[in-house]
């Protein structure tokens, strides 16, 4: 009887365990959404030349679309995406902070 007592158990406390660990405090909410990436919306122009280049050379005849910056809470760019239509297709481009394609 104490063998299914404690086998019965079992589960219920390794629950209990899981939960604890997976609690988030409003405090770090917070925090993670302050250190998200913002995304701004930008236009061809304001590209770095050398993702311009890239779609120019990479996709020739392609229509561009949009783009969007990515930037830190410093300020920093880390990063772009940029949509074409590239023969009734849209393709999403990734490019790093330095305007270099991501794969």
């Amino acid at each position: 009887m104490k063998k299914l007592f404690i086998i019965a158990a079992f589960p219920l406390l390794t629950i209990g365990a899981v939960n604890a660990h997976t609690t988030v405090t409003s405090e770090e909410v917070v925090a993670n959404a302050e250190n998200k990436n913002k995304e701004k919306e930008i236009s061809f122009e304001e590209l770095p030349e050398p993702v311009k280049a890239s779609i120019s050379r990479d996709h020739a005849g392609a229509e561009f679309k949009k783009a969007t910056k990515s930037v830190d809470a410093q300020g920093n760019v880390t990063g772009y995406t940029v949509t074409v239509s590239h023969g009734g297709n849209d393709v999403e481009l990734k490019f790093d902070g330095q305007g270099n394609p991501q794969r």
